[in-house]
């Protein structure tokens, strides 16, 4: 059907003796127009032209809206020759889009990059000006980094976990904005649970707080997204008082063994004896295969996948440890058992230890630590089971001065 002229039309809309008409074009092509009558406060104001174009052309249905009918017909003609040319393609760019593309192409030709390859390009090295990005777009950006740098699961939880409380305070602030003196408040006023009005956090908790910040920002600065100093590089770090490490009697540690012998069909008197007898960290046992063990030479690798510091040792295990490893009924697969935490638990309760979540969590390798030292008088060598280094200052504030030799002795004479 052919389309009466833009007057025309125009006359009808005014008189209001005809219907609106609706035609297709170009014809045969699916595309249609519509007059539309624009009306503001019951007045009508001549025609407007809406072509649609149906979602089967355009993969979802597409508007859009002309002051003449010359123009809705001119527009709905080329978009019939984009998409008879690249199909549904052509309507994913909009002009502007395609306009910018082509110069992009342009600017490109001869440097053997396409243009894919050249946004990535931008996408990895532009940064944005450090007054636009957000606590939370940061703290985002910063997880998502150390995930992909391998980051150990458990200390990228840990970093998530801190930068949440910060980012509840500071999470819609520019990164940029943030100073030093908010920084005090929030530490100085941090709780440990504000919604039911916990107590305050300890001064070793609001210390782990601030490395962390510290950490935050430091890395914002580096990435450019802050231009000013780290606001929390001349924060005072909190005091803590020393705190003598929880040990194992020999009697207690003699009760924890004797328990994972014969509980839960002893799946956990390896985690036990390697952490009675050999100071191994529980989270480090949890990764380890009994591959890493070697009873008939009597020594077990520690590999840097496993290491806490991702440093590499290989222990010679003591006797004690020895004895209770070879007690163990299964020694393939993982040391530790599936369900760790939940079949730990049982285990301490068992074995009479009420407190051992909220003050002996780290006993067995604190117990060890001890009574090496004690029976030893060797640093260096109680360093290289620990996986400390030899001049470690943490030996000897935490435990040079806990155990004498006499129960050193009794201590590793533990056996079946």
């Amino acid at each position: 059907m052919r389309a009466t002229s833009g007057k025309r039309r125009k006359r009808m809309a005014h008189t209001g003796k005809n219907k609106l008409r609706r035609w297709e074009f170009p014809a045969g092509s699916g595309i249609g127009i519509r007059e539309i009558i624009n009306r503001n406060a019951g007045a009508d104001h001549g025609l407007s032209y809406r072509v649609t174009i149906p979602a089967r052309l355009a993969g979802s249905r597409q508007f859009r809206q002309f002051a003449s009918v010359e123009t809705a017909e001119a527009w709905a003609q080329q978009q019939n020759q984009g998409i008879r040319q690249d199909g549904q393609r052509h309507l994913v760019l909009s002009g502007v889009q395609r306009a910018d593309a082509l110069s992009a192409l342009s600017i490109l030709d001869g440097s053997g990059l396409t243009l894919t390859e050249a946004a990535q390009l931008a996408r990895d090295h532009h940064r944005p000006p450090a007054s636009v990005l957000s606590v939370t777009e940061v703290v985002a950006k910063l997880l998502a980094e150390k995930e992909a740098e391998n980051l150990r699961a458990r200390s990228v939880r840990d970093l998530r976990n801190r930068l949440s409380v910060f980012e509840k305070a500071f999470g819609s602030r520019p990164v940029a904005d943030i100073a030093r003196t908010e920084v005090e408040e929030w530490l100085r006023d941090l709780r440990a649970d504000p919604e039911a009005g916990g107590k305050a956090l300890s001064a070793r908790s609001k210390k782990n707080y601030l490395i962390t910040v510290r950490t935050f920002f430091n890395w914002a600065v580096a990435k450019g997204y802050r231009t000013a100093e780290n606001p929390a590089a001349g924060i005072s770090t909190p005091k803590i008082d020393w705190k003598a490490p929880s040990i194992l009697t020999v009697a207690e540690a003699k009760k924890l063994i004797t328990a994972a012998q014969s509980e839960q069909d002893g799946r956990l008197l390896a985690t036990v004896a390697l952490g009675l007898f050999a100071g191994i960290r529980t989270n480090e046992i949890t990764r380890l295969d009994w591959k890493a063990i070697d009873l008939t030479e009597g020594i077990i690798t520690i590999g840097a996948e496993i290491a806490k510091k991702r440093r590499l040792r290989v222990l010679e295990l003591m006797p004690a440890c020895k004895l209770w490893l070879n007690r163990c009924r299964e020694k393939t697969g993982s040391v530790a058992p599936g369900k760790f935490n939940e079949r730990w638990a049982k285990l301490v309760k068992k074995a009479g230890f009420t407190d051992w979540r909220e003050n002996r969590s780290n006993a067995m390798r604190h117990s060890f630590g001890s009574y090496h030292y004690a029976l030893h008088s060797d640093a260096a060598k109680t360093s290289a089971m620990l996986g400390h280094r030899a001049n470690d200052q943490v030996l000897f504030d935490s435990y040079r001065p806990l155990a004498r030799k006499k129960d050193a002795e009794a201590y590793f004479a533990i056996a079946p």
